[in-house]
């Protein structure tokens, strides 16, 4: 089979725990930050998607399966966000500002929390000590934030829908 020149090319992880794609940091000196990723995940347990500070940090464990999110945090937030998928395909988004911190899954809010944004001091992709089984097909980064309220976010979801229109957004 030929594959359709229409469909979105994905970054393919094996869960070997040996592909960490590091990027130079580029959020220093930002009051704030927003990622959207899409991604399909496929039977893991644990993994972490994106790593900005060097933290125990998880998208998803095993133990309870909730999140253990760290990215652009000081420190993780344990047991953030609940029931973080295993398996399918989704959209996370993560907005941080100077007093909150909120992840969307699948553009449903899965609460505030009262912490500061963090820019980091690296920026990993599928981070080697918590391999990814699953591919990733969009990673977006703001080096600002944006309110999940605002008709920029809703326009950036209104895209990704169009681009990736099984996701359940």
């Amino acid at each position: 089979m030929t594959p359709s020149r229409y469909l979105p090319q994905v970054f393919r992880f094996n869960g070997s725990g040996t592909q960490e794609l590091q990027v130079t940091p580029f959020l220093s000196g930002t009051s704030g930050a927003t990622l959207y990723c899409v991604f399909t995940v496929s039977s893991t347990n644990n993994y972490n998607l994106v790593r900005t500070r060097n933290l125990d940090d998880y998208w998803r464990f095993s133990n309870d399966y909730n999140g253990y999110f760290g990215t652009f945090l000081s420190s993780r937030i344990n047991g953030y966000p609940a029931n973080m998928p295993s398996s399918g395909s989704h959209l996370v988004s993560i907005h941080s500002n100077s007093t909150s911190y909120e992840v969307l899954l699948d553009n449903n809010s899965k609460g505030i929390q009262s912490v500061a944004y963090d820019a980091g001091d690296r920026f990993r992709i599928v981070t080697n000590d918590k391999a990814f089984n699953g591919d990733l097909s969009l990673l977006l980064v703001y080096p600002s934030y944006i309110d999940k309220t605002s008709n920029t976010h809703q326009s950036v979801i209104n895209a990704i829908k169009n681009n990736y229109p099984s996701l359940a957004i």
